[in-house]
């Protein structure tokens, strides 16, 4: 199967042929399509909150939070290249000097560009101002508005802002002149929504190693950094994935084989790692300036609360069944029905309850849609519930595409998950996971075009076997920084209302 060369690039990663002749089924043949039924709407597998039930929410929220039982985890190995996109495009479309004026034309003629001259319009007003401004004078740089290319060169070079990574570029400036970045941010939100009666706030951002000293060093200047746990990881190597350049494994310079990471689906056993009981998941972007924080603690809050709220009817019903209680198969089947059901057959036996029970719980905050990319809520057709990336529907199905394209709802990346058992015993979670939810996607090797295999993600074919609850939340609860434009909206400027 293997040429010489590839069996001496196997051979020399420490991977066993079978690992990898698994993955490269996988990039050959790709994943198993996901089988839509239909999206979840409200009252259709999308829960809406009333007021009442919400202050009662909360009130749950408060009595476990002071329980000690909430953590934060944050997937936050992202690098901020992505934010600078508009200006590498700039700089790649252009030549000569770049006034802020032939910017705008520029940007007339490509929506990418166009974004940047906003950015250069507004530079000052950008938290990471200083910063830049500091390394401009180190390169002897004089910011001079007839040519800004020096400017965009210096913040994309190698070394440059957009070499740092996305948790610990300054994102938000407040009064007192300090500025936020990511993590700061997290910290504050995490102090409102995690912390327990004594204080005590713990915090969990998978971050790679050789940016893991300057993040401790920010954790440690936060004010009442004594209370804080905080804790990192970094993605595990062993999860990283080969690729394929036609039918041949993609080997280095040097002969060893080229592995990417897994996609953020590796992080599954960074989130078991930690141990938590009930862990709060949010992107390392998704973040606010203080004076909007606000409405966001409040549904993150509600979001635990509902939790706990499931997990208690749920490990009520699953310990009743192990002991064999008058009226359990009963109460085990309203539950399945309040928390599970919608489709497909209602489990009649002991057996087959315990079987849909028994497994972790996620409460998922679901936003309407507005035309963002990433995943949604629906209705598969096994009878679950699942967030579902457009990447995992087949294209050619014209049926698929039309129940996608109903969606009213998409997934944020805001949620609460129960991480114990009935008996508090931690999950093993890999066992909940779809294997075949893999995506494969396309990237440039030398030139040339690879075919990439992401592992099942985090919160799709990583999750897929749990009990999944979707809420709906307002749209303005999810305010993500994906390009430095962004940053320029008011809720991420000092004062500017959401």
């Amino acid at each position: 199967m293997w040429t010489e060369a590839e069996r001496a690039a196997i051979e020399r990663s420490g991977r066993s042929a079978s690992s990898v002749e698994q993955q490269v089924r996988l990039l050959r043949g790709g994943g198993a399509a996901a089988v839509l039924s239909r999206p979840c709407t409200l009252g259709d597998g999308i829960l809406m909150l009333d007021e009442v039930r919400a202050i009662a929410l909360e009130a749950l929220w408060a009595e476990a939070a002071a329980a000690g039982r909430f953590s934060a985890f944050v997937p936050a190995s992202g690098a901020a290249t992505r934010m600078f996109d508009s200006l590498t495009r700039l700089l790649a479309v252009s030549e000569g000097p770049l006034s802020i004026e032939r910017v705008r034309r520029l940007g007339a003629l490509d929506k990418a560009v166009d974004r940047a001259a906003r950015v250069l319009e507004d530079l000052p007003e950008l938290a990471l101002w200083p910063i830049l401004e500091g390394q401009l004078a180190e390169l002897g740089v004089t910011v001079d508005a007839r040519d800004l290319r020096p400017v965009v060169q210096a913040m994309c070079a190698p070394g440059g802002l957009a070499s740092l990574p996305k948790a610990l570029l300054p994102f938000h400036r407040y009064e007192d002149g300090t500025v936020r970045t990511p993590l700061e941010e997290h910290l504050s939100e995490a102090q409102a929504t995690v912390g327990d009666q004594h204080g005590s706030v713990r915090v969990h951002f998978t971050l790679h190693p050789s940016h893991q000293p300057a993040a401790r060093g920010v954790i440690d200047a936060w004010p009442d950094a004594a209370r804080f746990a905080v804790s990192f990881s970094e993605q595990d190597p062993s999860t990283d994935t080969v690729a394929l350049q036609g039918d041949k494994l993609v080997l280095g310079d040097d002969g060893g084989l080229v592995l990417r990471p897994g996609g953020h689906g590796a992080l599954l056993g960074n989130l078991a790692a930690t141990g938590g009981d009930v862990v709060l998941i949010k992107n390392i972007d998704n973040v606010v300036h203080d004076h909007v924080r606000s409405a966001i603690v409040k549904w993150r809050r509600r979001l635990a609360g509902l939790l706990v709220e499931v997990e208690r009817a749920v490990h009520g019903a699953v310990r009743d069944l192990h002991e064999g209680r008058r009226g359990a198969v009963a109460e085990a089947q309203r539950v399945w029905a309040d928390v599970v059901g919608g489709a497909g057959p209602a489990p009649s036996t002991a057996a087959e309850l315990l079987a849909a029970l028994e497994r972790p719980i996620r409460v998922c905050g679901m936003v309407p849609h507005d035309g963002q990319p990433g995943g949604g809520p629906f209705w598969c057709a096994d009878g679950s519930r699942q967030i579902v990336e457009k990447a995992q529907v087949s294209t050619d199905d014209a049926e698929q595409h039309a129940i996608l394209e109903r969606s009213s709802h998409f997934n944020p990346v805001d949620m609460a998950v129960s991480l114990r058992d009935a008996w508090g015993r931690p999950w093993d979670l890999d066992r909940f996971t779809d294997p075949s939810a893999v995506i494969l996607t396309q990237k440039l090797h030398r030139g040339r075009p690879m075919t990439v295999l992401e592992l099942p993600g985090l919160w799709n074919g990583g999750m897929a076997g749990w009990i999944s609850v979707f809420v709906h939340m307002p749209r303005e609860v999810f305010q993500p920084v994906k390009t430095l434009a962004d940053l320029l909206v008011p809720p991420h400027r000092l004062g500017a209302p959401l």
